[in-house]
């Protein structure tokens, strides 16, 4: 529930014309298909923050005479009017993010640590992967708070003085 909330206002924060409900709509589904894919929810709002700042209803045509649909801007070969709308669906979108990720992590081969297997998810951008994690690092250190030290933090005594003492005056 709280991921869900966080994501939601992240949602909001990202694209204020996004009204309550449907960010809500929104965080629940992505959540519930980043469970079903194994996937950090925060990818998809890095994907979609880069691809459509959460606009459902986006369509651009590529150079190739493919089209890119949604809020994950998911690539279809032809732009058939039906295709078109399905994808408009913010749901369906989201659904179709969850499988197209299992997909490419399936055939991430080498190198695939962090969010490196995303690259095929828009290859015609090599700073792509950057932008997306910038996004879901920001997102973790906004709402997990700060992350825990990697060494021990040692204890600061609070018995100790500087050999003076602040004495207040009475009037």
């Amino acid at each position: 529930m709280l991921l869900e909330a966080a994501l939601a206002l992240e949602i909001q924060r990202t694209n204020p014309k996004v009204s309550r409900d449907l960010a809500t709509v929104y965080a629940q589904e992505v959540v519930a298909q980043a469970a079903r894919v194994d996937v950090d929810p925060w990818v998809f709002h890095g994907v979609i923050y880069v691809e459509s700042r959460w606009t459902a209803r986006v369509v651009r045509y590529e150079e190739d005479f493919t089209c890119s649909v949604g809020l994950g801007q998911i690539n279809v070969r032809t732009c058939k009017k039906e295709r078109v709308e399905e994808l408009k669906n913010g749901m369906n979108n989201i659904a179709e993010m969850a499988t197209f990720f299992v997909k490419i992590k399936a055939k991430c081969a080498r190198r695939c640590g962090g969010l490196r297997w995303l690259v095929p998810y828009n290859p015609g951008q090599p700073r792509y992967v950057g932008w997306v994690k910038k996004i879901v690092d920001q997102a973790h250190a906004r709402y997990d708070g700060p992350p825990e030290p990697a060494w021990p933090v040692p204890k600061v005594r609070t018995d100790l003085h500087l050999g003076w003492v602040w004495r207040e005056e009475t009037v």
